[in-house]
């Protein structure tokens, strides 16, 4: 079955869970060629969608990814409901100790958001550290040598950090976002108080 240029190729031993699906980005010479190491290749000038290294994942990398996606829809969630109250304080003509209180609620939930994308990316650190030790596991009875299987297996966590990198990276994105509307609407409160 090919895919975007991969080929994905099921092993016929199917020895271990590790080297049932095979990817390898393969030459015109080479189409009719069929692989016969079992070994696990990632093509690094493709980029792999998350979906595909999944099963190679461990428990920890998994539960990781889903507080990801659960954090990114708390900082979705947030963003969407900072701007919405920004907007309504920006249209708004109250000056005074009163008219500062809601900023500095928002400024409060700014650095919530601000600290849990932190706090992830620790975390991530952790678990990626974990994982990469996975690597040099290996059970294999194929012809491939030791490295090249040790280096194969890094495939998945290369992957992994990629997709992850990336999503702390618009989440963090989105949280300076947030913090720089909700300065400039202290800013321009300031300012309405100054006259």
């Amino acid at each position: 079955m090919s895919r975007g240029g991969l080929t994905i190729i099921t092993d016929v031993t199917g020895q271990s869970r590790l080297f049932r699906c095979l990817i390898v980005m393969r030459t015109p010479q080479q189409r009719g060629a069929v692989p016969t190491n079992g070994v696990t290749m990632f093509d690094p000038s493709i980029p792999a969608p998350i979906w595909l290294v999944w099963p190679h994942l461990s428990y920890l990398e998994r539960i990781f990814l889903l507080l990801l996606i659960l954090l990114s829809i708390y900082v979705l969630f947030v963003s969407a409901t900072t701007v919405w109250a920004v907007g309504k304080l920006g249209r708004r003509n109250g000056v005074g100790a009163d008219a500062n209180e809601p900023v500095a609620v928002l400024r409060r939930r700014s650095a919530r958001v601000d600290k849990l994308i932190t706090t992830a990316l620790y975390l991530f650190g952790v678990v990626l550290f974990w994982g990469l030790q996975r690597a040099y596991f290996t059970i294999d009875n194929s012809k491939a040598t030791g490295e090249s299987i040790i280096l194969m297996n890094f495939g998945p966590r290369f992957v992994f950090a990629g997709d992850v990198f990336f999503v702390l990276l618009v989440l963090h994105a989105v949280g300076w976002l947030i913090s720089h509307r909700i300065d400039r609407l202290a800013l321009h409160m300031t300012q309405r108080h100054a006259q």
